[in-house]
């Protein structure tokens, strides 16, 4: 029985390996382990699984020196990277001469990276300059080294989303390079044939006011934490399903630990979001990576905000770039007249735009039609 291992960064408190296809690698017979390797740089946090995520008993933390030790005990095994530029990893593939892939760029979402990052409310100012600066000096060196012994021993295959020809991938012979769909794109295709009715709206939360307390140990500041929002979203979410005779429904995100088994007084369904997408009349969101099964089942959007969630660096970064991408018009709860008539901010998308979404974000043109572990096995069963 062939072993596979799936290695992700320890800061990931979360990864949904279910979506990813492990239980397709299990029924195929493979013996799979995940482990994910704490590097000293970041806080160290508990391995934490949400709903809906894969839970079997073969995950595993593992300390730098514990790392070393099991590659060495599994060096006949196949690796599966997810974030390869870590001279830890490449140097641990080099030096045991494994055989590992790598994947990238799948699932992306267009952002604006001209836009300067605010420090958020709780992180602390930086107290030595000198000391950062060194910091970054010694992480880039990290990386120069890790390049050399990735250049020495280059993945067996690399999976992309995207064309990726950084420092890295352009040393990789353009034969080992498959170009795949992402994730979504997999739950699209499990729900493109069902028969579809609009039986609600669907609200997409992020768990902003109820995400994980892990995430705050890595020190990310979310907006709504202190849930002032909620009584605005119930709100509206009132008035939309008086206008349209339909109930709202909320999409649970995974990684979130809710106080009820209901939000805003409505019912939270895990583990549904595309198939609730594709029966609704149109889809409530801030932003986030669903907008491409919204544009896969050809569903119009609500994009609700308000004052507090303008100063979010996600905001800023990437949120505020899709709307205008999209021609969306964003309701701010905090403007009485928007959030009176809340109604005439559900936008339809442009077909073109967003099929030129779908081929740069969600699939490249020619790319496979099938599972994405579907591709990548093949390619491991050839290895």
């Amino acid at each position: 029985m062939k072993k596979i291992i799936l290695i992700y960064p320890h800061f990931i408190t979360i990864r949904d390996w279910h979506r990813f296809g492990m239980e397709y690698l299990l029924d195929m017979g493979y013996d799979v382990e995940v482990w994910r390797v704490w590097d000293g740089f970041m806080p160290k946090v508990k391995l934490n699984l949400g709903i809906g995520m894969y839970t079997g008993d073969n995950m595993h933390d593992f300390s730098l020196l514990e790392f070393e030790s099991k590659v060495n005990n599994n060096k006949n095994a196949i690796f599966i990277l997810m974030y390869y530029q870590n001279y830890i990893y490449v140097r641990a593939m080099a030096r045991y001469k494994c055989k590992y892939v790598l994947f990238d760029g799948t699932g992306r979402m267009l952002k604006d990276y001209t836009v300067p990052m605010r420090r958020h409310s709780g992180e602390k100012k930086k107290k030595n300059v000198f000391i950062d600066r060194l910091r970054q000096q010694y992480v880039q060196g990290l990386l120069n080294v890790g390049l050399k012994y990735f250049r020495s021993h280059l993945p067996r295959h690399v999976f992309l989303g995207t064309d990726v020809n950084d420092d890295w991938l352009k040393h990789v012979p353009k034969a080992r390079k498959t170009y795949i769909h992402s994730f979504d794109y997999d739950r699209y295709l499990e729900e493109k044939d069902k028969e579809i009715e609009e039986k609600h709206i669907v609200y997409i939360d992020q768990g902003y006011g109820n995400l994980h307390s892990d995430t705050h140990m890595l020190g990310i500041v979310y907006p709504w934490s202190d849930k002032k929002a909620h009584g605005k979203l119930a709100m509206i979410f009132d008035k939309l399903e008086e206008h349209y005779r339909l109930p709202v429904v909320v999409a649970g995100h995974p990684h979130v630990k809710y106080d009820s088994e209901f939000l805003y007084n409505r019912k939270i369904i895990f583990n549904k979001t595309p198939e609730l997408i594709a029966n609704s009349k149109f889809v409530i969101m801030q932003w986030s990576t669903a907008i491409s099964l919204v544009l896969l089942f050809k569903k119009d959007v609500l994009a609700l905000f308000d004052n507090d969630f303008k100063k979010f660096n996600e905001w800023r970064n990437y949120y505020n770039a899709n709307y205008k991408y999209f021609g969306v018009t964003p309701c701010n709860m905090d403007i009485p007249k928007m959030a009176a008539a809340p109604w005439e901010y559900v936008h339809k998308i442009d077909e073109k735009t967003a099929r030129e979404y779908i081929n740069e974000y969600v699939k490249m043109p020619g790319t496979p039609d099938r599972l994405f572990i579907e591709v990548v096995e093949e390619k491991i069963r050839e290895m």
